[in-house]
């Protein structure tokens, strides 16, 4: 990992742990390897930085419906 990713992914952590309540206690029940497909119900965007950091160091793969490109903060 790179010290920018570190820092990205620390500071995101930092935020969404001192702004939602956050009850990580059954993330311990995660393996570090091997498949996994986690599954949001997605209430808002927040979700997405929360699963993200909550999850690491596992990496971590999204996917979003088409509409999401061609928004102007998230599309490409």
């Amino acid at each position: 990992m790179t010290l920018t990713y570190r820092a990205v992914t620390s500071t995101i952590k930092g935020l969404t742990r001192l702004l939602c309540r956050v009850d990580d206690a059954q993330l311990a029940r995660v393996p570090d390897r091997g498949p996994l497909i986690v599954v949001a119900n997605h209430v808002n965007f927040l979700e997405v930085p929360l699963l993200y950091t909550h999850l690491l160091p596992r990496p971590v793969t999204g996917f979003a419906k088409a509409e999401n490109l061609s928004n102007p903060i998230l599309g490409p």
